[in-house]
Order: structure tokens, then C-alpha cells, then sequence
């Protein structure tokens, strides 16, 4: 199994944040850690993940099907320093 941190922009609803956990129970997708915290934008918020896949799985993919999700801006996946630097203290 492979660990990585995403962080994604998307809107405030909740219908968001659903069709994202929805989207890794369909694709086996192992949450480890998951942190939601608000932008500047009234509208807009980070959502912070730790995922793991299993073999043969490629965060590429996942990152794929994330963009395809309405209501997310952007996805971006997080090396191992730009995570420790976005931990909370």
C-alpha cells in the first residue's frame, strides 16, 4: 500500500465533501487522516487528505477522478516536506 497527501479546493457544501468520500469507498481508497479547514473565500474550502492505495493503484488516477468531481477546484498531490509544512502546529 502507498501513502500520499492530497489537498484539494472545493466548495463548502456538503454534497462536496460527500461525492469525495463516496469516490474513495467506490475506488478502495484507505482514508488515514482528513482535515477540512475554511479559505479567504467564504465559499471555498481545503480539504486535506491522507490516503492510501492499494498496489497497483496510481495517485495519478485518483487525482484524475477528484478533478472530475464538481464543485472541486483543484487537486494537488503533497510531498512529504510541503505536508510538514502545512501541519498544524
Amino acid at each position: 500500500m502507498s501513502t500520499h497527501m492530497l489537498s484539494l479546493l472545493m466548495g463548502k457544501e456538503p454534497s462536496v465533501l460527500a461525492r469525495v468520500v463516496v469516490l474513495f469507498c467506490s475506488r478502495e481508497v484507505r482514508v488515514e487522516s482528513l482535515r477540512l479547514e475554511p479559505t479567504d473565500r467564504d465559499d471555498i474550502a481545503r480539504l486535506e487528505v491522507v490516503v492510501g492505495l492499494l498496489d497497483g493503484r496510481r495517485v495519478e488516477g485518483l487525482v484524475n477522478q477528484l478533478r472530475r468531481i464538481v464543485d472541486v477546484g483543484s487537486v494537488d498531490v503533497l510531498t512529504p516536506a510541503q505536508a510538514r509544512l502545512r501541519a498544524p502546529s
